[in-house]
């Protein structure tokens, strides 16, 4: 999809024409830095080959290998779909429900289509173009999902026949984004969109453009509604709006002077993460999000900062649990290692922040780039513990357990968990709430509830004893009839099997303490629901484990902790000639989980300074063992 927006335009052909006028980077001794800097070329014209497009749908048909829960078995499915990106002659796989796997047709169900190189291998991640999860109905994205390509185009929304289509949120490679309404694979009816540099539109579109009432919010300069028509505001209708009629309040720019004709843009580059190569272990992406007072980078991984936050179950998954035993970080000597590749901690996971600057140069003069630094306004360490539950994983290359109640309280935060309770239920009386004090949790801490199991009836000593004997076929038929026997009693009406292990959850909430850098005590209640182990069919798989290659970067920029209103320099001199954008490459690392406040500036050859917005950035870094 093309933004046919005239600034979007504008500022791709500015974009196409830095690279053909090949402004250079020239980089110099500097030994306060500690930090390395590159240049990148210039966005491509135009997103059409990132996007869904529907003149760009073809059908594919293509045929994988599944697991058939129905008959626990693998099995060989061909699968049919419109391809929104089939002019580009991509591989196709899809990863879905149970239900969307019992048939060959066209796709529907739950999941996650990928597209891939030609002819590449499912484990070589630097091949992966994109990705949609979500809702597929008769071989089309449809209904809610999430598409993203290594470019750094992603949108999350509402999907109708393979194309965006409703409510949703579009971000671009170059940093601009747009919230609002969709049709047809374009920005439609009410919508925001803030460019990189903090302009604001917001108001009606059709058709991909501003069309209808809306108001502009300039970076720089006065803020006005208009009437819009294929883009262009409508002269007679400009209105300058009043303070008490602005949505947005202006930004203040500190010490920094603001130039309309010089612009500094600040965005992760996302497309930076399709190329780690690194299959077992991607790093943790992080996302920018343009608002008027600030650009926001934070983790783009709901999962882990809604965990690190204590807002959702820290309970590893099954997915979770089989990533940390396939992980060589898990294993040592052949022994499973506490605190090891947790979905929260594993070092091969937490990367520097991968960071692209622009300065736009709209004026009719060359800009000569002297200097350019950090303006760190303050950075602040982030203690709040950042908790998980791990059993282990028990699938059928995982451990094996006749019985288990016994689970791993892990913390990867900077602060200890202090007055540790663990309160819970258990499914056959769920009125009933057990308290179970744990203590100070510093690194890990394990918590058995085999007595509270045994005081329920359940025969505890009988499950540790050995697994149970099965002479059926079919180890699900086993289990049918073990629960129809009342085998599993009290338990009988919440068990369930995987694989091999018959299973029950235990739900509940972690309370702890924990203090701030300032000495400031915290309350937190964590959620979690974990399953733990009533029985075991008899049963073995064999499994292996691979490695995983590294991969060479920019050497960092470090802030330091807890300090405020110091600078960290970027040894930078270029020459921006008139209409050029130019773009260069940093990472920005920390050494523990922290917030940071920043501008990145630019000095100039005639003494000015020019800022970006500020930055407010959020960095995940977990204690690790060494």
């Amino acid at each position: 999809m093309t933004m046919s927006i005239r600034s979007r335009r504008s500022k791709l052909h500015l974009a196409a024409s830095a690279f053909a006028l090949g402004a250079a980077l020239l980089l110099s001794p500097h030994p306060a830095s500690a930090g390395e800097i590159e240049p990148v070329a210039p966005l491509a014209a135009s997103f059409d080959i990132a996007m869904p497009l529907r003149e760009a749908t073809a059908q594919r048909t293509w045929t994988q290998i599944v697991w058939d829960n129905a008959t626990n078995r693998l099995a060989r499915r061909t699968y049919t779909l419109m391809d929104p990106l089939g002019a580009r002659g991509l591989d196709l796989s899809w990863d879905g429900d149970a239900e969307s796997r019992k048939a060959d047709g066209p796709v529907t169900g739950t999941g996650t289509l990928t597209w891939r190189e030609p002819g590449s291998r499912a484990y070589d991640e630097t091949a992966r173009v994109a990705t949609y999860s979500g809702e597929v109905l008769n071989g089309h994205p449809h209904g809610k999902g999430t598409y993203t390509h290594r470019s750094g185009v992603s949108y999350a929304g509402r999907w109708e026949g393979g194309l965006m289509h409703g409510q949703g949120r579009l971000f671009l490679p170059n940093g601009d984004q747009y919230s609002g309404g969709f049709a047809h694979g374009k920005p439609d009816g009410d919508g925001i969109y803030i460019d990189a540099t903090g302009t604001i539109y917001q108001g009606r579109f059709a058709d991909g453009l501003r069309n209808g009432d809306g108001s502009l919010y300039p970076a720089t300069g006065e803020p006005y509604t208009a009437s819009w028509r294929g883009g262009e505001a409508i002269t007679e209708t400009i209105r300058y709006l009043k303070p008490a009629e602005q949505i947005y309040p202006p930004v203040l720019w500190a010490q920094y002077q603001t130039y309309d004709d010089i612009r500094v843009g600040v965005l992760v580059d996302r497309a930076y993460y399709a190329h780690v190569q690194d299959p077992n272990e991607p790093p943790v992406a992080y996302a920018a999000e343009n608002r008027r007072e600030q650009i926001a980078i934070y983790p783009d991984d709901k999962r882990i900062i809604d965990v690190w936050r204590g807002k959702t179950n820290i309970a590893m998954t099954e997915d979770e649990e089989f990533d940390y035993e396939a992980s060589p970080l898990g294993w040592k000597d052949g022994k499973d290692i506490p605190l090891g590749a947790g979905f929260l901690a594993t070092g091969e996971r937490i990367r520097p922040v991968p960071v692209i600057v622009e300065l736009r140069n709209d004026s009719g003069q060359p800009l000569r780039i002297v200097n350019a630094f950090l303006d760190v306004e303050g950075s602040r360490s982030d203690l709040e513990p950042a908790m998980q539950m791990r059993i282990g994983y028990l699938g059928d290359c995982g451990a094996i357990a006749d019985f288990r109640a016994n689970f791993d309280i892990e913390n990867f935060g900077w602060a200890s968990a202090e007055n540790a309770t663990l309160r819970f239920t258990l499914p056959n009386d769920p009125s009933r709430e057990y308290s179970k004090p744990i203590g100070t949790i510093e690194r890990s801490a394990q918590v058995d509830l085999s007595d509270e199991i045994r005081a329920t009836g359940y025969p505890v000593d009988e499950a540790k004893a050995g697994p149970i004997a099965c002479t059926r076929e079919d180890f699900a038929d086993c289990f049918n009839e073990f629960k129809a026997a009342g085998r599993f009693a009290p338990f009988t009406d919440y068990v369930k099997f995987h694989v091999t292990h018959i299973r029950t959850p235990v739900s509940g909430f972690l309370d702890y303490e924990w203090k701030d850098a300032t000495g400031t005590a915290h309350k937190k209640s964590s959620p979690f629901s974990i399953d733990i182990v009533l029985g075991r069919l008899q049963n073995e798989a064999e499994c292996g484990e691979g490695g995983s290659p590294e991969d060479r970067q920019l050497k960092p920029f470090d802030f330091t902790l807890d300090k405020q209103n110091y600078r960290i320099m970027i040894p930078l001199r270029d020459d921006i000639p008139p209409g050029v954008t130019g773009r260069w490459r940093v990472r920005l690392q920390a050494p523990k989980s922290s917030t940071h406040d920043f501008r990145i500036v630019f000095e100039l050859a005639d003494g000015r300074q020019v800022a970006s917005r500020p930055v407010d950035m959020v960095y995940f870094k977990p204690w690790t063992p060494n």
